[in-house]
């Protein structure tokens, strides 16, 4: 009863991007999802893998652009018998 007497408000939520979980004697039988969500669950996994890469090429780019734009400042020790202001970092 509560889904029919507060429709438009879950609905508003569900296409905000909430999850809204539908239950009958507190079991979950339905989850109300935004459209966007609903085609990302329907696709396959190559191209689930496709919109991953390109999201991570635009992250690098990103962090290309913002280390051109933004240099580390020269502080004297970066080279000094191997010392990293920034500590060990493993991905670099």
């Amino acid at each position: 009863m509560e889904l029919r007497a507060k429709l438009g408000e879950i609905l508003d939520l569900a296409s905000s991007g909430e999850r809204i979980m539908i239950e009958r004697d507190h079991r979950p039988v339905a989850v109300l999802v935004a459209p966007e969500d609903a085609e990302r669950l329907d696709e396959s996994t190559e191209d689930a893998r496709e919109r991953v890469d390109a999201a991570l090429q635009r992250l690098d780019r990103f962090a290309r652009r913002m280390a051109e734009t933004h240099p580390m400042p020269d502080d004297g020790f970066q080279g000094q018998r191997g010392l990293d202001p920034l500590g060990p970092r493993p991905w670099a």
